[in-house]
This record gives C-alpha cells, structure tokens and sequence, in this order.
C-alpha cells in the first residue's frame, strides 16, 4: 500500500525525509513537554546524538 502512496508522491525524496524528521522532532519535543520535561528544541535534537546535556537536570534527559 504504502509503495502505491510514495509513487504518487510529488515531492522530492530529499525533501520529504527532511519533512520526516522535522516532524518527528516536534513530535517528541511536544509529547516530552505535555509530560512535564523542560528540555528546549534544539535540546530535544541533540539527545539521540548525545549523552549528556549540562544545562539541564540528567532525569529530564532519560523522559
């Protein structure tokens, strides 16, 4: 099914990975944040690449 969709698809390849990740970011940012988490965007964007973030206490990194 899904192969049928990106066939239809009239957007570039490049573009719509780049969409992906954007929403999945916000998604995050926004599902971390009804929970209470205080961690920023761009804080949100560098936890999978990162282990520690100083500005921040370590538990709000681990929600």
């Amino acid at each position: 099914m899904f192969k049928n969709l990106d066939a239809l698809c009239l957007l570039p390849n490049a573009l719509v990975a780049n969409l992906r990740e954007a929403l999945l970011l916000r998604w995050t940012y926004h599902s971390n944040a009804i929970e209470g988490n205080t961690l920023t965007l761009k804080e949100t964007k560098v936890v999978p690449s990162s282990t520690t973030l100083l500005a921040n206490p370590y538990v709000n990194i681990l929600k």
